[in-house]
């Protein structure tokens, strides 16, 4: 019996929690990636948690209905049975609404596909290779620069985009885009917008999805800057936010000019203020602009 439970009261234990624990929005901003691979992980190991509970408690009900009948021990027989079944129901249950919401989700990645295949028969003017990845130039006005992320591994960007940036800052766009790419960040967002999807109400569900956005464009601009420079990357998003009116980029230049150590390769707590005996503090917070995004 026990082991049929504790499974499963380490799952709930975990996703009540999980919003708790992982509610530092510092860290967060200062290893974006790392933040990722923790919710991701809380996620895969409740799911894994709540499935070996209710197969624990079918195995035991399985090899308890192959022994004689104890009339002592009924209640107990009782209890592991019927928590198979609602354990086995329960599992099919959230495969159903996993499926039923996460079909919506896909038929609108298709028709986006579709879509950027169009524009990139049509109106494709130039292409290259950048790290493996194809980079397709297509002849639009609009500042923009996707990664295609089903179906295929290329990035669109526009003229509009191209002549609005210096070489170097479109380097660290393409980086960028190409980052999203090696790392599967569409995984990350399916698996947002499914839990939340399916658990509305859930607490860790709405923290998730509300943070992995910005998330994955912090690692995204960790990378860019690893690969181009911090200089080259902030300026980029500093022409992003003014092109497309967009606050956020310009606080993620501002959190890596502030924190971002191309030496270190990754985000350092790094100090601008003096103190009051001329020498500088050893800790700046970042950006609390964008640490409220996480929240």
């Amino acid at each position: 019996m026990v082991l049929a439970l504790v499974p499963g009261l380490l799952a709930v234990t975990i996703v009540v929690l999980a919003p708790f624990a992982l509610r530092n929005e510092r860290w967060a901003v200062r290893r974006p990636d790392r933040a990722i691979s923790c919710w991701n992980g809380l996620i895969a190991t409740g799911t894994t948690l709540f499935a070996t509970s209710a197969l624990c408690a079918l195995l035991v009900t399985v090899r308890d209905g192959t022994r004689p009948p104890d009339p002592a021990a009924w209640l107990e027989q009782t209890a592991l049975a019927l928590a198979a079944w609602i354990g086995l129901a329960a599992i099919g249950g959230v495969l159903a609404l996993v499926w039923e919401r996460s079909e919506p989700l896909a038929d609108a990645d298709r028709t986006a596909r579709r879509r950027l295949n169009a524009v990139a028969r049509t109106a494709t003017y130039d292409r290259e290779f950048v790290g493996g990845v194809e980079v397709l130039y297509v002849d639009s006005p609009a500042p923009l620069a996707l990664a295609e992320q089903f179906g295929g591994r290329r990035i669109l960007v526009t003229r509009g985009l191209r002549d609005a940036l210096a070489p170097v800052e479109l380097r660290a766009v393409l980086q960028h885009e190409r980052c999203h790419l090696v790392r599967r960040h569409h995984l990350v967002l399916r698996i947002a917008a499914v839990n939340v999807a399916c658990f509305p109400s859930l607490r860790g569900a709405r923290a998730f999805e509300k943070s992995v956005h910005l998330l994955i464009e912090m690692s995204a601009d960790d990378h860019a800057a690893r690969m181009c420079g911090v200089d080259a990357t902030a300026a980029a998003l500093d022409t992003l936010a003014e092109l497309h009116g967009a606050p956020t980029a310009a606080l993620r230049a501002e959190r890596l000019r502030r924190g971002f150590s191309a030496a270190a390769g990754s985000y350092q707590a790094r100090s601008s203020r003096v103190g009051t005996n001329g020498s500088q503090s050893s800790v700046i917070p970042a950006s609390s602009g964008v640490r409220s995004a996480l929240r």
